[in-house]
């Protein structure tokens, strides 16, 4: 496949990081003795405006698919993978005011099902909400809706995460809305949910923070602050400790395990439209509690995603800003992210999310940027050396 370049950056060295300008004009690093740099695919895709893109096997022939969570009056979309890395879009139209996005088996048949949260839109100067949508898998990534209307239609939902919540071996739904407390959705075995009664602060999302095998939560409130809630395994957390932060703004928690210490450590986005602020890096010590590490400056509005971009055994990041390029930040291997440099885009690019996945099959992982405000997502070939 033909893929043009990247963009072209000054030679600049960070710690371990050295960022070169090659001879074709690739954007690269250069990281525990392997070159990182990024291709732009050649496959142009008309704008939308996409929320997040979801990457899985959707129709069973061990590739990575694609899901775009579309909104403003653009259907949500299937694009199949060659195996190569070229997409095609099905005929399938999914919602349109799609936002947050997760997937995996909901019903039991061993495929890949949708769970969509969909924000809200206006009609004649009127809001209107949608409930969240689950599309259940025909197991060749033929998608329909199983028809439940789930108890959040006077929300606006912004991100989805699954995961088995109850610990009864299916996968339950955990919703954060705009403006609105976080609410947990259990699955009955088949696709279907139906609101639990716990609800916690604002914005939560959950691991398994304290290795017991069962999952947990921390959640944040606007200009209150932190909270973590250790799960019962039965649907159900417990408070176990606060952080108070009057100054916490809006933002997301990301875990991932950082140093290689085999527990989860935090990444908390905070942003406000007034002033920058760092992004923070938080250490698990394995039981709940955390650290404070090395902030990452700048503003990231949008989300940040975790992935071994240089094949050096640890996992690397990829922020995106609604207002400029996506940024590579590499671990240094002791769980500190460092800038590479590398920049993905242009800085007029609205930049919404990234997806990381192996998508050309050749053994590194690839990042698909999704255009949060109608302009076109692009790929990101990985073309580590």
């Amino acid at each position: 496949m033909k893929r043009t370049m990247a963009l072209s950056l000054a030679p600049v060295m960070f710690g371990l990081v050295v960022l070169t300008l090659s001879s074709d004009g690739l954007c690269q690093s250069t990281t525990h003795s392997k070159q990182l740099s990024f291709a732009k695919s050649d496959q142009v895709f008309e704008p939308v405006w996409t929320r997040h893109i979801l990457l899985r096997d959707l129709d069973g022939d061990r590739d990575l698919d694609a899901v775009f969570a579309n909104c403003t009056g653009h259907h949500s979309q299937i694009w199949l993978n060659d195996g190569r890395g070229t997409f095609s879009m099905t005929e399938q139209l999914l919602s349109k005011a799609a936002h947050g996005i997760d997937a995996g088996d909901l019903d039991g048949d061993e495929d890949i099902d949708l769970f969509i949260t969909c924000h809200y839109y206006t009609e004649n100067g009127e809001p209107r909400y949608l409930s969240s949508k689950v599309y259940l898998n025909d197991g060749k990534a033929g998608f329909v809706d199983n028809g439940q209307q789930i108890e959040d239609s006077l929300f606006s939902g912004n991100v989805v995460k699954l995961d088995d919540i109850d610990s009864d071996g299916d996968l339950d739904a955990l919703v954060i809305y705009h403006k609105e407390s976080s609410k947990v959705f259990l699955n009955d075995g088949k696709g279907r949910f139906a609101l639990s009664d716990f609800t916690f602060p604002d914005v939560g999302d959950f691991g398994d923070l304290n290795g017991d095998g069962v999952l947990d939560i921390i959640a944040r409130a606007r200009s209150a602050g932190f909270e973590f809630w250790s799960g019962n395994g039965d649907g159900t957390f417990t408070k176990e400790w606060e952080r108070p932060d009057s100054t916490l703004q809006f933002g997301l928690s990301h875990f991932c395990d950082l140093d290689h210490d085999n527990d989860l450590d935090a990444v908390l986005t905070d942003f406000s439209l007034s002033e920058e602020l760092p992004t923070r890096v938080w250490f698990n010590d394995g039981s709940g509690r955390f650290s404070e590490g090395t902030s990452l400056p700048g503003v990231f509005r949008g989300t940040i995603s975790f992935g071994d971009l240089n094949n050096d055994g640890y996992p690397d990041a990829v922020a995106t800003n609604h207002d400029a390029e996506a940024q590579i930040w590499l671990n240094d291997g002791s769980g500190t992210l460092v800038d590479s440099g590398i920049r993905l885009g242009a800085t007029s690019d609205k930049h919404e999310s990234a997806a990381i996945g192996d998508i050309d099959s050749d053994g590194d992982l690839d990042i698909l940027l999704a255009e949060g405000r109608g302009g076109r997502n692009t790929i990101w070939f990985n073309m580590l050396q």
